[in-house]
C-alpha cells in the first residue's frame, strides 16, 4: 500500500502508481510538511535579502527561531511521528511506501534514531530521494546505509 501527504506532489505520484500497481493509496494529512509561515514560498535569497539575521538564527537554531507565523518543529514532529507510528505498526500489509516531503522524512528518521529535535535541521534529503527503513522481528526499525 502507499501512504502519502495529501499535497498534490505527493498525492499526485501516489496516486499514479497506484493504479498503476493496482494498490491502496491513502493520503494522511499528518504528513503534509511543515509550515512556515511568513517565509512560505519564498526563496532563501529573498528571505536573506530581508533579513540576514533571521534567515542566520534559524539556520543555527531552527528549534528556537522560526518564522512568524510557522508551524512549531515540535508540533510538526509530534504529528509525523504519529503517523508514522500507526503506519509502521501496520501488519496487515508486506511493504509500505511512504510519499511525503523532506521535512516529513527527516522527522521520521529522528524518531527512528530517537535523535534530538534540531537533528531534523542537520541532515539533508534530496528531493525525489528514496530512504529505506528495515523492520527485523523483535527489534526496533533501522535505517540500512
Amino acid at each position: 500500500m502507499i501512504v502519502h501527504s495529501p499535497l498534490c506532489r505527493c498525492a499526485d505520484l501516489a496516486n499514479e502508481l497506484a493504479t498503476r500497481l493496482g494498490i491502496t493509496s491513502n493520503a494522511d494529512s499528518r504528513l503534509k510538511k511543515i509550515g512556515f509561515g511568513h517565509w512560505e514560498n519564498r526563496t532563501g535569497d529573498d528571505i536573506r535579502r530581508e533579513d540576514v539575521a533571521a534567515f542566520r538564527n534559524f539556520y543555527h537554531d531552527p528549534v528556537n527561531h522560526q518564522p512568524d507565523g510557522a508551524e512549531p518543529s515540535r508540533s510538526f514532529y509530534l504529528r509525523v511521528s504519529q503517523a508514522w507510528d500507526e503506519v509502521s505498526a501496520r501488519n496487515d500489509v508486506e511493504r509500505i511506501l511512504l510519499i511525503a516531503h523532506s521535512g516529513v522524512i527527516r522527522a521520521i528518521v529522528i524518531n527512528i534514531l530517537r535523535a534530538p529535535l534540531l537533528a531534523m535541521y542537520r541532515m539533508q534529503t534530496d528531493s525525489a530521494n528514496m530512504t529505506a527503513v528495515k523492520f527485523s522481528d523483535g527489534r526496533p526499525p533501522t535505517i540500512p546505509f
